[in-house]
């Protein structure tokens, strides 16, 4: 089930007529019983009706012929739900940069994502995000296209996506550009930001904001396809178990150390130096919890 509780079908009209004024309540009726009641599935329906001015009548033909090409979703309300996002997807696929930006995003935690983390090292986006980036009137062109969509949550230095177009997203931009390409170029650029001294007290505030997404990036990338991308998973994996170290925290840095050490003990052998300081740091770990 990709989400649970649904509005009563008076309160969906209410939502969807409020929004888009002259729709009559039969045509607001049909949205809403297609996408189910849905909150977060009408926001991102209404974003797009309003923004681009379709007719609600063909946005629901959009949305059946979608609904049964949608594979890996139950049919029903689930299934109608994955064809509006990937109807709004579809339409936002004009504008590159901005469908580029969100499937980057949908690698990283259901959080606030510092819009820095794609601003600060624009060579390690992929065509055409560094020049867009780069343009501080591009990116909020590009923002605000997506937040009036209702596609993300954006303030002036974040972005957020919830976890269910995330996770379509990313099913997209496998079957679009190749497994392991949308998390290989997120671990490059969150790599490139995550401060490499973590156990300073200056770092800590945007450990802080950043740890969430390193989980995420770390989570997605238990079986990475190439060394390349493995190289920027174990440096995030090192620099977060350092911070979390640095806090005490060993239960929580235990596993990401763990996870070093295997890759090192892989590459290099039992006696690669490499592979020794990470045994250490596991023992370390390990004394701490009194295991």
């Amino acid at each position: 089930m990709l989400e649970i509780e649904g509005l009563a079908r008076p309160e969906s009209i209410e939502l969807i007529a409020g929004r888009l004024p002259g729709l009559s309540p039969e045509l607001a009726d049909r949205v809403a019983e297609a996408l189910g009641d849905l909150p977060l599935a009408l926001d991102q329906a209404v974003g797009l009706l309003r923004d681009t001015g379709v007719p609600v009548t063909d946005y629901l033909a959009l949305l059946h012929s979608q609904a049964g090409r949608v594979l890996g979703h139950r049919p029903g309300r689930d299934r109608m739900v994955a064809a509006s996002w990937t109807v709004a997807f579809d339409r936002l696929a004009v504008n590159p940069a901005a469908l580029l930006l969100l499937s980057l995003a949908a690698w990283l935690a259901p959080e606030p994502i510092p819009l820095t983390l794609f601003t600060q090292h624009p060579e390690r986006l992929p065509d055409p995000l560094p020049g867009v980036v780069s343009d501080p009137l591009a990116v909020a062109a590009v923002t605000g296209l997506v937040q009036r969509r209702g596609l993300a949550q954006v303030t002036p230095q974040t972005i957020r996506l919830h976890r269910v177009p995330a996770a379509l997203l990313r099913d997209r931009d496998t079957m679009q550009r190749g497994a392991g390409t949308g998390l290989a170029d997120t671990a490059s650029v969150l790599a490139a930001v995550v401060p490499d001294q973590p156990s300073e007290v200056a770092a800590w505030p945007s450990w802080r904001l950043l740890l969430p997404h390193v989980f995420a990036v770390v989570g997605h990338g238990s079986d990475m396809p190439d060394e390349e991308s493995a190289e920027d998973i174990t440096y995030l994996l090192v620099r977060a178990g350092a911070y979390l170290c640095s806090q005490g925290q060993w239960r929580a840095a235990l596993p990401l150390w763990e996870r070093v050490h295997r890759r090192h003990l892989s590459r290099g052998g039992a006696d690669d130096p490499a592979t020794l300081e990470a045994a250490r740091i596991v023992a370390q770990a390990l004394g701490a919890l009194g295991e």
